[in-house]
């Protein structure tokens, strides 16, 4: 029995400007490959890079520093100094990320956690990036987070969940 052709890759053309030329790449499947992932998230994270680097977004103790960027998986942490600015700046490099990528963000599912504001600023901030306010504790995948030391009982479910695992 003859064998059937290959199902043809989906692929995806992407263009960048990269200090004012433009670049174009023709990836295949684009999100299922992790070398592309890879490369995808890192283009977000010199994004923001670059945006501190033009003074638009700061780190929010050191102001010569980068703004963190942590990802994982498909979750990403941006970190910045709050201000109306700061937030309509990332908003925007968000969008045009999404739009270059046409990776979308789910702004619902964008959790923002504003400290040491007042309400009404973070009110503000939460409007320009489109998204609802959280506070700490938070929990990722299991763990609960916070900016203050958390006593051992916080972490009682995932111990019991290990212990159970174990047994």
């Amino acid at each position: 029995m003859p064998s059937l052709p290959p199902a043809p890759l989906p692929l995806c053309l992407m263009e960048f400007l990269v200090d004012g030329f433009s670049v174009k790449m023709v990836f295949a499947n684009l999100i299922r490959s992790p070398p592309i992932s890879i490369i995808i998230a890192d283009i977000l994270q010199q994004l923001i890079i670059k945006a501190n680097n033009d003074g638009l977004l700061f780190h929010p103790l050191c102001p010569h520093l980068p703004c963190p960027v942590l990802q994982y998986a498909d979750d990403t942490l941006i970190i910045v100094k709050a201000s109306p600015d700061a937030t309509k700046h990332l908003k925007a490099i968000l969008d045009d990320f999404a739009a270059a990528t046409g990776l979308q963000i789910n702004f619902s599912k964008t959790t923002f956690i504003p400290l040491n504001v007042t309400p009404g600023e973070a009110a503000t901030l939460a409007a320009d990036l489109a998204t609802d306010i959280a506070s700490f504790p938070q929990t990722y995948l299991d763990l609960p987070l916070s900016p203050h030391k958390l006593p051992p009982s916080a972490f009682q479910p995932v111990i019991d969940r290990c212990d159970t695992y174990l047994t």
